[in-house]
């Protein structure tokens, strides 16, 4: 089942440096993002961060945290359907 994300990303935590331009002249910055297991206490089902090179991983550096969203339809997306009758009536 496909599923919607709807996030926010905190423009004024970008670092320049993290901004680069592509061949066609538009500006770009590589953002990743993680599942939580849970979602957070304001609901959030994942955050958002600026790519990191496998160097500053490596490094153990401090990720920069730049948004966070919510899956939309969370509960069917995990597998949680509504409970199916059992009466035998099609409704």
């Amino acid at each position: 089942m496909s599923k919607l994300r709807n996030f926010s990303i905190c423009l004024s935590d970008l670092p320049k440096s993290a901004i680069y331009e592509a061949k066609n002249g538009k500006k770009y910055i590589s953002l990743t993002s993680y599942d939580n297991d849970e979602p957070d206490q304001y609901g959030n089902d994942y955050g958002i961060w600026i790519s990191q090179s496998k160097e500053e991983r490596e490094r153990k550096e401090k990720r920069t945290y730049v948004g966070n969203g919510k899956i939309i339809g969370r509960n069917e997306a995990k597998g949680d359907k509504k409970e199916e009758s059992t009466d035998g009536l099609p409704f």
